[in-house]
């Protein structure tokens, strides 16, 4: 418990509310990417949304009563929900930019090696498969032709 009675607990309970904002923030976006790679419905984005508010109000209820040695100081709130605010409409934004460009730039690549080499072997190799299948359809045909013809021969 570090206690909020002096000027410098209140300074690290200042700093440490500003950084469990900014953890926030970080942590909303990963949402937020997923949301920019992946189409999702209205209604897991809701559920998203309190996955995200549940996950965190936890964790920040501790800390809170942590600094505060039980005592839950609403100015403590406020300023981590402020800070988490700002690295979202600051960093946030350029981060979540950045990375959901990367994932689609990679998901673009990944779906071209599929198509103009994978898909294309796995075309190449279906025609090998059901050439090879006809050439084992044909040879018992013959074998069976042969042995019906010598079957009435010698009947």
């Amino acid at each position: 418990m570090i206690g909020i009675t002096t000027l410098s607990g209140e300074a690290a309970g200042i700093a440490e509310a500003a950084a469990i904002g900014i953890l926030l923030g970080i942590y909303y976006d990963l949402f937020r990417i997923l949301r920019r790679v992946f189409r999702f419905r209205y209604a897991t984005i809701v559920f998203q949304d309190l996955f995200f508010f549940i996950t965190s109000a936890i964790p920040v209820f501790f800390c809170v009563c942590y600094l505060c040695g039980g005592i839950v100081r609403i100015y403590i709130v406020v300023l981590a929900l402020l800070c988490a605010l700002l690295y979202c409409s600051t960093f946030g934004t350029v981060i979540v930019f950045l990375v959901s460009a990367l994932l689609k730039f990679i998901g673009k690549v990944l779906n071209y090696v599929y198509r103009h080499t994978l898909k294309r072997a796995g075309v190449k190799l279906t025609g090998l498969v059901k050439g090879l299948y006809r050439a084992f359809c044909g040879f018992f045909k013959k074998i069976s032709s042969k042995n019906s013809a010598i079957n009435k021969k010698t009947s």
